[in-house]
């Protein structure tokens, strides 16, 4: 079962936990029905790398999808260390053909995951 997530960032830490919870529900479901799991995330801050790291603590596979050469530049700092440790632990990294990390670049990636995906986990909370 491969799994893709699009979400929010900048999520406070009480949202992060929620979050986490609720993908870690969903991604033991899906277990449960004895689907092997595969995540695919782009890895940014927030419900990317919740995502991504739940995937890995169930056992699971990941693969990073970069949007743009220039993508980890635009992380915010306090994101960057989580994102090279996810990055390195990804099975597969899928690269865009962009240079710049531009809004046409995130959809090129977010439309990649789809197209690879079986289900879509969802993650938009309110301010």
């Amino acid at each position: 079962m491969r799994v893709a997530v699009s979400g929010h960032r900048g999520l406070t830490p009480e949202v992060e936990s929620y979050v986490t919870e609720g993908i870690m529900q969903e991604l033991q479901r899906l277990q449960a029905e004895g689907h092997e799991l595969t995540g695919l995330s782009c890895l940014a801050d927030g419900a990317d790398q919740l995502f991504a790291r739940a995937v890995l603590n169930v056992g699971g596979t990941l693969e990073a999808v970069i949007p743009a050469d220039e993508y980890r530049a635009n992380l915010p700092d306090e994101a960057k260390p989580e994102y090279d440790d996810l990055l390195s632990r990804a099975a597969t990294i899928h690269r865009c053909q962009h240079r710049a990390s531009t809004s046409e670049a995130h959809m090129d990636a977010s439309r990649l995951m789809v197209d690879k995906a079986d289900r879509l986990i969802g993650v938009w909370a309110m301010p």
